[in-house]
């Protein structure tokens, strides 16, 4: 069973998003002085990460009640999934 593209499209913005909002405060915390004029971007960048992370969740469910049963219980790629399905909910557990 393949995802939706309503499933595809969503995934890949929630992951986009996640991704840049993370390099945006990675590179305004670590890599540059502190700058109080800046500030307001490292602060935005992170509440719109956490926010896509929520986002996220609810993807993940929702192509985990459809995508990944369907393909465990025809025994199609177990392995990749149970190695994704284990970065993902180690990540979800720890918040990062």
């Amino acid at each position: 069973m393949r995802l939706t593209s309503i499933q595809r499209f969503f995934s890949y913005l929630t992951i986009i998003i996640l991704f840049v909002s993370g390099v945006i405060w990675l590179i305004f915390n670590v890599f540059t002085s502190y700058n109080p004029d800046l500030r307001f971007l490292s602060i935005w960048s992170l509440r719109f990460h956490g926010a896509a992370a929520y986002g996220f969740l609810i993807v993940f469910g929702m192509i985990a009640s459809t995508h990944i049963s369907f393909n465990w219980q025809v025994k199609k790629n177990r392995r990749k999934s149970g190695i994704i399905l284990t970065i993902f909910l180690t990540l979800i557990v720890t918040g990062k």
